[in-house]
């Protein structure tokens, strides 16, 4: 039976708390500002209740990947990769 690795890309929210002059102005300081890398790595993000794709590879018996495929939320291929 073949072995996978599935990665899920999933949607989360980061609540950022900022002061700025107009949303458009938030938004653009936020994304001077803050490590997002940082923030996901600390786990302070919420879960959106969302799924956007899914990367499935299939994996060797020496661990190496033998090839990939790409997913829609639904689990539908989209293409495959290598």
């Amino acid at each position: 039976m073949p072995r996978y690795v599935v990665h899920i890309y999933a949607v989360v929210r980061v609540p950022i708390e900022v002061n700025a002059e107009s949303p458009e102005k938030a938004v653009k300081k936020v994304d001077r500002e803050i490590n997002l890398h940082e923030i996901l790595d600390k786990g302070k993000v919420e879960y959106a209740e969302d799924v956007t794709e899914y990367l499935v590879d299939e994996i060797k018996p020496n661990g190496d990947i033998k090839r990939s495929f790409w997913l829609d939320r639904d689990g539908n291929l989209v293409k495959q990769l290598c």
